[in-house]
């Protein structure tokens, strides 16, 4: 069924956001206009090709500040998909997820609707899917062998299956700004190892955390591991979602998307309560484990009391609840409630404890003595990471075993980050030896530590290696400028001035839009607030001669850029022709100038147009058509020309494939004859 074939999701987040647009000099307008919303499609970009059978994943955002109540998705002009929003807000990052398109040319569009049903109008978009025997391979240049050489080896495959949530299943219930570790298990189920060179990616919903991804355990084909995130819950309450995906070291995504879903819950207000506060229970799931094993903590209904938190590193909770620990060593939690000045406490300690050794054998004086670690040390490089952030540390690890045998290992760094997975290394004999690289990403900025922790066979612990993180916030792309109106190579006249479009865009960052002519500022438009898009408008009476104009495009980080310079010619008025004696010729009646300001309605049209005064040639008309239909009608931006003398008129409105009026207005400005995508059509003047 195609239910089945085009499986969509849609997740979105809520921003707080204000729209708002400032005028300066010329004739301006920002985006889609005051009285509808805004869409922009912000992923994939136009013309991106797919092979047949990709998921393909569309990202778009939409802004109004009355609220957006609905989007809509549409492929090739059908509508597959609507998403409502119960609680319009400002705005709405919403990501729609394709699949099993057939090959071919595709459009995507998105238009969303506010609270008063007024539409947008849409973004639109074109992708190419490319059908998979047609799929063009791939091409690897091979050096040439100076003797015979083996067949290459079959490349290995990469996949994964999700086994369990070990914490936090979806839909657990946390407090506002709550900490809390995400923990899912997957089993490596391809062929090929996994390091950190593979990444665990945030690819949609909300991050949590200021990480946009954590390099993968090391695991074995057929091996089972735990992805862990440390993430914080948003301070918004409602349900909350994110999703991650594992990605190969050559860019590519494998396994099933994981997610994380939550509940902030509305905050209560501080219960009325006198006396001593009651904490019904206060329990470990296991009092004593082996080193960095998970622990659940579980706390009953705490009564009488208007806050209570748990110590270390959890912080303010509700009750009754559970959360989910790791422990590296003993550790004592201290639940505390308070009535105003009124404290009670309850607490329960974890302690670790290392493995029970085997029972001992009696060991023949000749016997090999026991496999032991006898030395451990770490390094960190770089000392010091100035690139983008996140930090990217390697840690190096070398080891003294007095025998061959197998050591589990992790590693440990400063309290802000969570240790590493459990690694094993096997030592070949006696001696030093170099443990796999570890890649680890750090967010926090300043000095930092890293530590080697020995497991087995035996308990050492590594020097402090530290090193610095100096990375730089990633800087965002600069601002686009365009002039969309005139074309390189215009000419005008000095009767008439020259209609200019010019447009500056950024991911809602835009500040300004200046335009310029022959070197000299004609018209600026600077917005108080961040915009995706700038539009402006500004009809140039210039002196005759070549003329040049550009834009310039600035936004909120300083970053400014110019657009393409355009060159054109205006021309003064042809001279005066030779005055003929008259002869005695009937006078030629003059033409009756056509008007076309004013509403003209057709049918189920309502046609709205203005015309610039004194104009006398082609003239630039602009205006909206309006199309009844239920729910809500359709309103849509309508630009073309007249020849107020002749009467020609021709219109255009941008729809999924376009349409265009092109008639006759007549001498008496009453009736508009002509065609409208390939009909007759007629609109009277009101």
């Amino acid at each position: 069924m195609d239910q089945e074939t085009r499986k969509w999701m849609l997740i979105v987040v809520l921003l707080l956001v204000g729209v708002g647009v400032a005028t300066s000099g010329a004739i301006l307008v920002a985006c889609a206009g005051a009285d509808k919303p805004n869409v922009s499609i912000t992923a994939p970009a136009t013309g991106s090709q797919f092979n047949e059978g990709a998921e393909i994943i569309v990202q778009a955002t939409a802004t109004d500040p009355k609220g957006i109540a609905r989007v809509e998705f549409a492929v090739d002009g059908v509508i597959v998909g609507e998403q409502k929003f119960p609680n319009p807000q400002n705005a709405a990052a919403v990501i729609y997820t394709w699949k099993s398109i057939p090959a071919g040319a595709h459009t995507f569009s998105m238009r969303a609707f506010n609270q008063d049903n007024a539409a947008s109008n849409p973004a639109l978009i074109s992708v190419n899917v490319i059908a998979q025997a047609n799929a063009t391979p791939t091409t690897i240049a091979l050096a040439t062998p100076t003797a015979t050489s083996a067949p290459a080896p079959a490349p290995c495959i990469n996949n994964a299956a999700f086994v369990a949530d070990i914490s936090i299943p979806d839909g657990t219930m946390m407090a506002a700004n709550q900490t809390f570790n995400k923990i899912w298990r997957v089993t490596n189920t391809g062929t090929c190892p996994w390091d950190p060179s593979y990444q665990f990616v945030f690819v949609g919903g909300e991050a949590m955390t200021n990480l946009g991804y954590i390099g993968a355990p090391y695991t074995a084909p057929g091996a089972t591991t735990d992805l862990v995130i440390a993430l914080t819950a948003p301070a918004t309450p409602g349900p909350h979602a994110g999703r991650w995906h594992l990605k190969a070291n050559d860019g590519t995504f494998f396994g099933p998307m994981l997610d994380v879903r939550i509940n902030v819950p509305n905050p209560a207000p501080p219960p009325v309560c006198s006396g001593n506060p009651n904490i019904a229970s206060f329990s470990a799931s296991a009092n004593a484990v082996a080193p960095h094993s998970a622990v659940t903590l579980n706390w009953g209904l705490v009564g009488n009391a208007n806050a209570a938190r748990i110590d270390p590193g959890i912080g303010d909770i509700t009750t009754p609840g559970s959360f989910v620990v790791v422990v590296d060593a003993r550790t004592t939690f201290v639940l505390t409630a308070r009535c105003d000045a009124n404290i009670a406490t309850a607490q329960v300690t974890v302690n670790v404890v290392a493995p029970p050794s085997p029972t001992a054998t009696p060991i023949p004086p000749t016997s090999v003595p026991a496999f032991r670690v006898t030395g451990a040390t770490a390094s960190v490089n770089p000392s010091n990471y100035t690139a983008t952030c996140p930090g990217i540390f390697n840690y190096v690890g070398n080891i003294t075993t007095n025998q061959a045998g197998v050591v589990t290992y992790r590693w440990a760094g400063s309290s802000s980050t969570a240790p590493s997975p459990v690694m094993t290394f096997n030592a070949p004999g006696a001696g030093s030896f170099a443990l796999p690289g570890y890649q680890a990403q750090w967010g926090a900025k300043g000095g930092q530590w890293a530590q080697l922790m020995i497991l087995t066979p035996n308990q050492l612990t590594s020097n402090q290696a530290s090193f610095t993180n100096s990375c730089a916030d990633p800087k965002p792309a600069p601002p686009v400028a365009e002039i969309l109106e005139p074309q390189n190579g215009f000419v005008g006249s000095t009767l008439a001035p020259v209609h200019i479009v010019f447009r500056g865009r950024d991911a809602n960052d835009m500040k300004s839009i200046t335009l310029f002519g022959n070197g000299a500022q004609l018209a600026k438009q600077a917005s108080p607030n961040r915009e995706s898009e700038i539009l402006g408008q500004y009809d140039w009476h210039a002196a005759p001669g070549r003329v040049e104009i550009y834009a310039i495009a600035e936004d909120w980080d300083g970053q400014t850029t110019r657009s393409a310079t355009l060159v054109g010619e205006i021309k003064p008025p042809a001279p005066a022709p030779t005055v003929i004696p008259p002869t005695r010729v009937p006078p030629t009646p003059v033409p009756q100038r056509r008007n076309v300001t004013g509403t003209w309605v057709a049918g189920e049209y309502e046609l709205e147009l203005s015309e610039p005064l004194g104009c006398t040639t082609e003239c630039a008309i602009t205006g909206r058509l309006i199309k009844a239909r239920m729910p809500a009608p359709e309103i849509h931006d309508v630009r073309g020309t007249l020849n107020p003398t002749t009467g020609a008129i021709t219109w255009s409105i941008t729809l999924l494939g376009g349409q265009s009026f092109n008639g006759t207005v007549s001498a008496d400005s009453r009736t508009m004859s002509g065609t409208f995508g390939g009909a007759a059509l007629t609109f009277t003047k009101k």
